[in-house]
């Protein structure tokens, strides 16, 4: 096992059921310098979104133990197992009550070592995740990247919002523009990005505007029980000075737009020359406080590819690969384990691909990370290195036995055609599939040839009963006669 954090194993059980039993790796496979990614397939409802989901949680609430915060844990008995560097920690909960193993060792929990992040990205407006606002000064290391604004509640500006945060927000950490160079070419757009502030009146930047009049709108704001109150309370008197300083002087210097017939304010990020965005990163902190106050609307962002177009006109692919990349780029640190649900979301065929290949192009600084992907991409899994991907099938709940079927696949799929991947993997039979034809024949050969291999002719039959698409598929006639020769086989032995 080598350096960097790994999720080995996680168990869940509630009232002796089985909620999940998954592999994420053999603890023998031998793993490259990359970050490692983990993509998880399954039909609906066999629980993929469901399982990222509750490793958020499980995660949360050795984060809260350590904190001696309030658990929240939704069944009884958990078993995780991961890798920090080369030590092996196991964490079991059962009844709230916790068992900590670091190397086969009884530990306290202020010895067991965390993921530095755990990122949980999504583009569905519906998620599965836990909803957490983002908290600048928090310290958790639980961040949610959704598009959700509120716990239940998204609105169509808060994704460029985020990304404009981003975008201004990490203007000094190392590496984070050339991350985002990069996410731009494989759209193929020019590395530059425009970032436009409309004001909400029109003369807020035209027109010298009183402190009494600021500190009014503040006042105001303050003593209301709009949402927005709880963040403008913590305002001191140097917050609305520097506000005041920045409407009626910082504000002169920097370059106009015109926004809808309002005189507005323009930053144009250049990625290939970072030190000339210095004034975005040393106005942040008053833009984002004229958003709160809302003397200023939501961000615009404009895009360069043949000409400059907005964010809005993007194509929705475009749009969700901007916002996960970039978001992920954001917070993303070493020994971090990265949760992603159906990255495929309005991708091409070719995007989703070369998918895997890409995300770890874009993020090859941080080989200590594991990245966990659910999806319904047969694409996706074609491009898996085996020296630094797994590949986890999950069923759905069969419930004469009481469990959910979690497989991990140990051989490689890397290059695989999508029929093989279809049929082999995701169990699906396609018109004229060449893999599900060649099993049929070797059926019908078996029993023609009258095989007395017992395990492959009952393995054959079974596996094609799962392709029967109902009761009038010609299929059958073959499976009910290889069934009765195998009955046949039987009674003689």
């Amino acid at each position: 096992m080598k350096d960097g954090f790994h999720l080995e194993e996680l168990k869940i059980t509630n009232r002796e059921k089985i909620i999940f039993d998954v592999k994420f790796l053999d603890q023998d496979q031998e793993l490259n310098n990359q970050l490692f990614t983990t993509v998880i397939i399954g039909a609906n409802g066999a629980g993929k979104s469901y399982l990222l989901a509750l490793i958020v949680e499980i995660f949360r609430a050795i984060e809260n133990r350590k904190n001696n915060k309030e658990l929240s844990l939704r069944y009884d008995s958990y078993y995780l197992k991961y890798y920090f560097g080369k030590q092996c920690y196991t964490v079991e909960i059962y009844k709230k009550k916790f068992k900590l193993m670091k190397n086969q060792e009884i530990v306290n929990i202020n010895q067991v070592a965390m993921p530095l992040k755990v990122l949980a990205v999504s583009f569905m407006i519906n998620d599965k995740f836990i909803f957490k606002a983002d908290n600048k000064d928090s310290q958790d290391i639980y961040e949610y990247l959704g598009t959700r604004r509120t716990s239940n509640a998204t609105w169509t500006n808060s994704i460029v919002r985020k990304v404009s945060e981003a975008l201004i927000e990490n203007v000094e950490k190392p590496g984070f523009y050339k991350k985002v160079k990069e996410i731009l070419e494989f759209l193929k757009f020019k590395p530059k990005i425009t970032i436009v502030f409309e004001p909400d009146r029109k003369t807020l930047f035209t027109r010298k505007m009183s402190l009494q009049v600021l500190e009014g709108k503040i006042n105001k704001i303050k003593h209301s029980r709009e949402y927005r109150a709880f963040s403008i309370n913590k305002y001191q008197q140097e917050d609305i000075l520097d506000l005041y300083k920045f409407i009626n002087e910082t504000s002169k210097d920097r370059l106009k737009a015109n926004v809808n017939n309002k005189v507005g304010i323009e930053y144009t990020i250049d990625l290939e020359r970072v030190e000339s965005n210095k004034p975005l990163f040393l106005d942040n902190d008053p833009l984002q406080k004229l958003m709160d106050l809302k003397l200023l609307n939501s961000p615009m962002l404009k895009l360069h590819k043949d000409d400059e177009f907005d964010f809005e006109f993007a194509s929705s692919g475009e749009k969700q690969f901007l916002y996960t990349m970039i978001n992920i780029a954001s917070k993303l640190e070493q020994n971090s384990l990265v949760l992603i649900d159906e990255p495929e979301l309005s991708f091409h065929p070719n995007w989703q691909m070369t998918y895997i290949n890409y995300l770890k192009k874009i993020f090859r600084d941080y080989p200590t990370c594991h990245f966990l992907l659910a999806t319904h991409s047969h694409y996706i899994v074609s491009d898996l290195q085996p020296s630094s991907s797994s590949l986890v099938i999950l069923d759905t709940i069969n419930e004469e036995k009481n469990v959910r079927k979690a497989e991990l696949v140990t051989y490689s799929t890397y290059a695989w055609s999508a029929e093989n991947i279809l049929y082999n993997i995701f169990q699906v039979r396609t018109t004229r599939n060449y893999y599900f034809e060649m099993d049929l024949r070797r059926l019908v050969g078996a029993v023609k040839n009258k095989t007395q291999n017992i395990d492959e002719l009952s393995s054959l039959i079974n596996k094609l009963k799962g392709f029967v698409f109902d009761e009038l598929d010609p299929i059958n006639i073959i499976i009910q006669d290889a069934e009765r020769y195998l009955s046949h086989v039987r009674k003689v032995e």
